[in-house]
Protein backbone atom coordinates (compact mmCIF):
# COMPACT_ATOMS: atom_id res chain seq x y z
CA UNK A 1 0.00 0.00 0.00
CA UNK A 2 1.19 3.51 -0.70
CA UNK A 3 2.19 5.76 2.15
CA UNK A 4 -0.04 8.58 3.32
CA UNK A 5 0.06 12.16 2.11
CA UNK A 6 2.41 13.22 4.92
CA UNK A 7 5.41 11.45 3.46
CA UNK A 8 4.12 11.19 -0.09
CA UNK A 9 3.31 8.06 -2.09
CA UNK A 10 6.01 5.58 -2.93
CA UNK A 11 6.02 2.63 -5.30
CA UNK A 12 7.53 -0.80 -5.03
CA UNK A 13 10.46 -1.49 -7.35
CA UNK A 14 9.27 -5.06 -7.91
CA UNK A 15 7.65 -5.49 -11.32
CA UNK A 16 5.40 -8.47 -11.97
CA UNK A 17 4.00 -8.64 -15.48
CA UNK A 18 0.93 -6.57 -14.64
CA UNK A 19 2.82 -3.39 -13.76
CA UNK A 20 6.06 -1.66 -14.64
CA UNK A 21 7.71 1.06 -12.51
CA UNK A 22 9.66 3.99 -13.91
CA UNK A 23 10.30 7.61 -12.99
CA UNK A 24 9.78 11.06 -14.46
CA UNK A 25 12.01 13.37 -12.47
CA UNK A 26 10.92 12.96 -8.86
CA UNK A 27 7.65 11.33 -9.81
CA UNK A 28 7.17 7.59 -9.30
CA UNK A 29 5.16 6.14 -12.17
CA UNK A 30 3.65 2.80 -13.09
CA UNK A 31 2.38 1.32 -16.28
CA UNK A 32 -0.65 -0.67 -15.11
CA UNK A 33 -2.06 -3.31 -17.44
CA UNK A 34 -5.81 -3.70 -17.82
CA UNK A 35 -5.15 -6.64 -20.15
CA UNK A 36 -5.40 -6.84 -23.92
CA UNK A 37 -7.69 -7.46 -26.85
CA UNK A 38 -6.73 -9.99 -29.52
CA UNK A 39 -7.29 -8.80 -33.09
CA UNK A 40 -6.86 -10.01 -36.64
CA UNK A 41 -5.47 -7.90 -39.46
CA UNK A 42 -8.96 -7.66 -40.95
CA UNK A 43 -10.36 -6.13 -37.74
CA UNK A 44 -7.52 -3.77 -36.82
CA UNK A 45 -9.71 -0.83 -37.75
CA UNK A 46 -7.60 0.89 -40.41
CA UNK A 47 -9.42 1.96 -43.58
CA UNK A 48 -6.82 0.24 -45.75
CA UNK A 49 -6.87 -3.11 -47.54
CA UNK A 50 -6.02 -5.90 -45.11
CA UNK A 51 -3.41 -7.26 -47.53
CA UNK A 52 -1.60 -3.92 -47.53
CA UNK A 53 -1.57 -3.87 -43.72
CA UNK A 54 -0.36 -7.45 -43.52
CA UNK A 55 2.39 -6.84 -46.07
CA UNK A 56 3.67 -3.83 -44.17
CA UNK A 57 3.64 -5.68 -40.84
CA UNK A 58 5.43 -8.70 -42.33
CA UNK A 59 8.15 -6.46 -43.74
CA UNK A 60 8.62 -5.17 -40.21
CA UNK A 61 8.92 -8.71 -38.86
CA UNK A 62 5.50 -8.94 -37.21
CA UNK A 63 3.32 -12.03 -36.93
CA UNK A 64 -0.02 -11.22 -38.55
CA UNK A 65 -1.96 -14.34 -37.58
CA UNK A 66 -3.08 -12.80 -34.29
CA UNK A 67 -2.11 -9.50 -32.73
CA UNK A 68 -2.66 -8.29 -29.21
CA UNK A 69 -3.53 -4.68 -28.52
CA UNK A 70 -2.44 -3.75 -25.02
CA UNK A 71 -4.81 -1.76 -22.79
CA UNK A 72 -2.68 0.11 -20.26
CA UNK A 73 -3.15 2.95 -17.81
CA UNK A 74 -0.59 5.34 -16.31
CA UNK A 75 -0.30 5.95 -12.58
CA UNK A 76 1.67 8.97 -11.34
CA UNK A 77 2.65 9.25 -7.67
CA UNK A 78 3.70 12.76 -6.63
CA UNK A 79 5.52 12.72 -3.25
CA UNK A 80 5.82 16.52 -3.11
CA UNK A 81 2.07 17.10 -3.25
CA UNK A 82 1.03 13.74 -1.75
CA UNK A 83 -1.06 12.98 -4.83
CA UNK A 84 -1.77 9.73 -6.62
CA UNK A 85 -3.14 10.25 -10.12
CA UNK A 86 -4.43 7.61 -12.53
CA UNK A 87 -4.66 8.47 -16.21
CA UNK A 88 -7.48 6.51 -17.86
CA UNK A 89 -9.09 3.42 -16.36
CA UNK A 90 -9.08 0.69 -19.01
CA UNK A 91 -12.17 -1.09 -20.26
CA UNK A 92 -13.20 -2.81 -17.02
CA UNK A 93 -16.36 -4.87 -17.51
CA UNK A 94 -17.65 -2.84 -20.45
CA UNK A 95 -18.31 -4.80 -23.65
CA UNK A 96 -15.49 -5.23 -26.15
CA UNK A 97 -15.74 -5.49 -29.95
CA UNK A 98 -17.90 -8.63 -29.75
CA UNK A 99 -20.48 -6.99 -27.48
CA UNK A 100 -19.41 -9.01 -24.41
CA UNK A 101 -16.87 -8.11 -21.69
CA UNK A 102 -13.33 -9.04 -22.68
CA UNK A 103 -12.08 -12.11 -20.84
CA UNK A 104 -8.54 -10.90 -21.47
CA UNK A 105 -9.09 -7.44 -19.96
CA UNK A 106 -10.57 -5.78 -16.89
CA UNK A 107 -7.35 -6.50 -14.93
CA UNK A 108 -6.63 -2.96 -13.69
CA UNK A 109 -7.69 -3.42 -10.07
CA UNK A 110 -5.92 -6.73 -9.54
CA UNK A 111 -2.74 -5.28 -11.04
CA UNK A 112 -2.99 -2.21 -8.81
CA UNK A 113 -3.18 -4.51 -5.80
CA UNK A 114 -0.25 -6.52 -7.17
CA UNK A 115 1.73 -3.26 -7.19
CA UNK A 116 0.79 -2.64 -3.56
CA UNK A 117 -1.76 0.07 -4.32
CA UNK A 118 -5.27 0.13 -2.92
CA UNK A 119 -7.72 1.82 -5.33
CA UNK A 120 -8.86 3.92 -2.39
CA UNK A 121 -5.49 5.68 -2.41
CA UNK A 122 -6.06 7.13 -5.89
CA UNK A 123 -7.25 10.71 -5.37
CA UNK A 124 -7.37 11.91 -8.99
CA UNK A 125 -8.51 10.16 -12.17
CA UNK A 126 -7.76 11.97 -15.43
CA UNK A 127 -9.57 10.80 -18.55
CA UNK A 128 -8.25 11.42 -22.04
CA UNK A 129 -11.53 10.77 -23.85
CA UNK A 130 -14.76 8.88 -23.28
CA UNK A 131 -14.32 5.70 -25.31
CA UNK A 132 -15.15 2.50 -23.39
CA UNK A 133 -11.56 1.24 -23.11
CA UNK A 134 -10.57 4.40 -21.24
CA UNK A 135 -13.57 4.93 -18.94
CA UNK A 136 -14.82 1.38 -18.32
CA UNK A 137 -12.73 0.76 -15.22
CA UNK A 138 -14.00 3.83 -13.35
CA UNK A 139 -17.02 1.91 -12.04
CA UNK A 140 -17.58 -1.73 -11.12
CA UNK A 141 -20.36 -3.83 -12.73
CA UNK A 142 -22.79 -2.69 -10.01
CA UNK A 143 -22.10 0.96 -10.80
CA UNK A 144 -20.03 1.63 -7.68
CA UNK A 145 -16.90 3.81 -8.04
CA UNK A 146 -13.69 1.80 -8.35
CA UNK A 147 -11.75 4.72 -6.89
CA UNK A 148 -14.06 5.97 -4.12
CA UNK A 149 -11.81 8.82 -2.93
CA UNK A 150 -10.94 10.13 -6.39
CA UNK A 151 -12.25 13.13 -8.24
CA UNK A 152 -12.83 12.39 -11.92
CA UNK A 153 -11.63 14.84 -14.58
CA UNK A 154 -12.49 14.87 -18.28
CA UNK A 155 -12.05 17.44 -21.07
CA UNK A 156 -15.02 19.79 -21.20
CA UNK A 157 -15.32 19.56 -25.01
CA UNK A 158 -15.39 15.77 -24.75
CA UNK A 159 -18.18 15.73 -22.17
CA UNK A 160 -20.18 18.27 -24.16
CA UNK A 161 -19.86 16.18 -27.33
CA UNK A 162 -21.12 12.93 -25.81
CA UNK A 163 -23.87 14.75 -23.87
CA UNK A 164 -25.34 16.33 -27.02
CA UNK A 165 -28.68 15.10 -28.30
CA UNK A 166 -27.09 13.61 -31.44
CA UNK A 167 -23.29 13.30 -31.29
CA UNK A 168 -22.01 13.31 -34.88
CA UNK A 169 -20.38 9.92 -35.46
CA UNK A 170 -21.22 9.83 -39.16
CA UNK A 171 -17.56 9.58 -40.21
CA UNK A 172 -16.70 6.55 -38.10
CA UNK A 173 -15.92 3.51 -40.24
CA UNK A 174 -17.83 1.10 -37.99
CA UNK A 175 -21.37 -0.31 -38.15
CA UNK A 176 -24.14 1.96 -36.78
CA UNK A 177 -24.72 -0.34 -33.82
CA UNK A 178 -21.06 0.00 -32.80
CA UNK A 179 -21.33 3.79 -32.97
CA UNK A 180 -24.50 3.64 -30.88
CA UNK A 181 -22.65 1.55 -28.27
CA UNK A 182 -20.02 4.29 -27.98
CA UNK A 183 -22.72 6.85 -27.23
CA UNK A 184 -24.41 4.59 -24.68
CA UNK A 185 -21.19 3.83 -22.82
CA UNK A 186 -20.12 7.50 -22.67
CA UNK A 187 -23.52 8.64 -21.42
CA UNK A 188 -23.67 5.83 -18.89
CA UNK A 189 -20.31 6.95 -17.53
CA UNK A 190 -21.38 10.62 -17.37
CA UNK A 191 -24.60 9.69 -15.55
CA UNK A 192 -22.79 7.48 -13.05
CA UNK A 193 -20.09 10.06 -12.39
CA UNK A 194 -22.62 12.80 -11.62
CA UNK A 195 -21.14 15.62 -9.57
CA UNK A 196 -17.90 13.68 -9.07
CA UNK A 197 -17.02 14.54 -12.67
CA UNK A 198 -15.12 17.79 -13.19
CA UNK A 199 -14.35 19.25 -16.60
CA UNK A 200 -11.47 21.38 -17.82
CA UNK A 201 -10.29 23.00 -21.06
CA UNK A 202 -7.32 21.72 -23.04
CA UNK A 203 -4.19 23.58 -22.00
CA UNK A 204 -5.09 23.60 -18.31
CA UNK A 205 -3.37 21.66 -15.51
CA UNK A 206 -5.97 19.41 -13.82
CA UNK A 207 -3.31 18.00 -11.46
CA UNK A 208 0.04 19.41 -10.21
CA UNK A 209 2.72 18.88 -12.85
CA UNK A 210 0.26 17.42 -15.36
CA UNK A 211 -1.01 19.57 -18.25
CA UNK A 212 -3.76 18.59 -20.70
CA UNK A 213 -2.76 18.84 -24.37
CA UNK A 214 -5.42 18.85 -27.08
CA UNK A 215 -5.19 15.88 -29.48
CA UNK A 216 -8.43 16.18 -31.47
CA UNK A 217 -9.56 13.89 -34.25
CA UNK A 218 -9.94 10.51 -32.61
CA UNK A 219 -12.71 12.20 -30.66
CA UNK A 220 -13.49 15.94 -30.75
CA UNK A 221 -12.26 16.63 -27.23
CA UNK A 222 -9.50 14.07 -26.75
CA UNK A 223 -6.51 15.27 -24.76
CA UNK A 224 -3.14 13.85 -23.91
CA UNK A 225 -1.25 14.68 -20.73
CA UNK A 226 2.22 16.17 -20.36
CA UNK A 227 3.78 14.98 -17.10
CA UNK A 228 6.71 17.15 -15.94
CA UNK A 229 9.11 17.03 -13.00
CA UNK A 230 12.64 18.34 -12.41
CA UNK A 231 13.31 19.02 -16.08
CA UNK A 232 12.09 15.59 -17.21
CA UNK A 233 8.83 14.98 -19.02
CA UNK A 234 6.59 12.26 -20.42
CA UNK A 235 3.75 12.75 -22.90
CA UNK A 236 0.69 10.52 -22.58
CA UNK A 237 -0.64 10.46 -26.14
CA UNK A 238 -3.98 8.71 -25.52
CA UNK A 239 -5.36 7.36 -28.82
CA UNK A 240 -3.69 9.87 -31.10
CA UNK A 241 -1.74 6.73 -32.01
CA UNK A 242 -3.49 3.37 -32.21
CA UNK A 243 -0.80 0.97 -33.40
CA UNK A 244 2.95 1.13 -32.78
CA UNK A 245 3.85 0.37 -36.40
CA UNK A 246 0.92 1.46 -38.52
CA UNK A 247 0.07 4.74 -36.79
CA UNK A 248 3.67 5.95 -36.75
CA UNK A 249 4.87 4.70 -40.14
CA UNK A 250 1.57 5.44 -41.91
CA UNK A 251 -0.07 8.28 -39.98
CA UNK A 252 -2.09 9.08 -43.10
CA UNK A 253 -3.99 5.78 -42.86
CA UNK A 254 -7.47 6.51 -41.44
CA UNK A 255 -8.47 4.63 -38.31
CA UNK A 256 -12.03 3.34 -38.11
CA UNK A 257 -12.74 4.92 -34.73
CA UNK A 258 -11.45 8.40 -35.60
CA UNK A 259 -14.50 10.66 -35.52
CA UNK A 260 -12.77 13.25 -37.73
CA UNK A 261 -10.21 11.35 -39.87
CA UNK A 262 -8.53 14.40 -41.45
CA UNK A 263 -8.01 16.09 -38.07
CA UNK A 264 -6.76 12.83 -36.55
CA UNK A 265 -4.20 12.46 -39.36
CA UNK A 266 -2.94 16.01 -38.79
CA UNK A 267 -2.68 15.35 -35.05
CA UNK A 268 -0.63 12.18 -35.65
CA UNK A 269 1.64 13.86 -38.16
CA UNK A 270 2.24 16.84 -35.86
CA UNK A 271 3.03 14.54 -32.94
CA UNK A 272 5.50 12.49 -34.97
CA UNK A 273 7.38 15.62 -36.05
CA UNK A 274 7.42 17.10 -32.55
CA UNK A 275 8.37 13.93 -30.69
CA UNK A 276 10.99 13.05 -33.28
CA UNK A 277 12.58 16.49 -33.22
CA UNK A 278 13.04 16.57 -29.47
CA UNK A 279 13.43 12.81 -28.91
CA UNK A 280 10.53 13.09 -26.51
CA UNK A 281 9.64 10.14 -24.30
CA UNK A 282 6.00 9.18 -24.55
CA UNK A 283 3.41 6.67 -23.31
CA UNK A 284 0.68 5.27 -25.55
CA UNK A 285 -1.93 3.00 -23.93
CA UNK A 286 -2.30 0.57 -26.87
CA UNK A 287 1.39 0.20 -27.75
CA UNK A 288 3.36 -2.90 -26.70
CA UNK A 289 4.14 -3.35 -23.01
CA UNK A 290 5.23 -1.36 -21.09
CA UNK A 291 3.95 1.31 -23.52
CA UNK A 292 7.01 3.59 -23.34
CA UNK A 293 9.23 4.74 -26.18
CA UNK A 294 10.40 7.48 -28.50
CA UNK A 295 10.16 8.37 -32.18
CA UNK A 296 13.32 7.53 -34.13
CA UNK A 297 14.10 7.18 -37.81
CA UNK A 298 15.27 4.46 -40.17
CA UNK A 299 16.53 6.37 -43.18
CA UNK A 300 13.79 8.92 -43.65
CA UNK A 301 11.06 6.74 -42.11
CA UNK A 302 9.75 7.62 -38.64
CA UNK A 303 9.56 4.57 -36.39
CA UNK A 304 8.58 3.90 -32.80
CA UNK A 305 11.52 2.77 -30.68
CA UNK A 306 10.49 0.91 -27.53
CA UNK A 307 12.13 1.78 -24.25
CA UNK A 308 14.37 -1.15 -23.17
CA UNK A 309 12.58 -3.46 -20.78
CA UNK A 310 13.45 -6.79 -19.16
CA UNK A 311 10.50 -9.09 -18.69
CA UNK A 312 10.11 -10.40 -15.12
CA UNK A 313 12.11 -13.56 -14.54
CA UNK A 314 14.61 -12.89 -17.33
Amino acid sequence: MMSNATTGPKLSLQAPAGFHPFTVGRLSCLTISDGFVATQVETLGFAVEADDIADHLRRRGHDVTEMRSQISCLLVADPEHGRTTLIDTGIGSMPGPTGAPLRTAGKLVENLFAAGIDPGEVDTVLLSHLHPDHIGGAFDPAGQPTFPQARLFAPEEEVAFWSADTPDLSRLLVPPEAAADLVRSARKFIDRAGNRLHTFPAGSAPAPGITAVGFPGHTPGQVGYLVESDGADLLYTADAFGHAVLSVEHPEWPFALDSDPETAVRTRQRLIVDLGARRGRFFTPHFPWPNLGRIGTVGTQAVWTAEPYDWPGQ
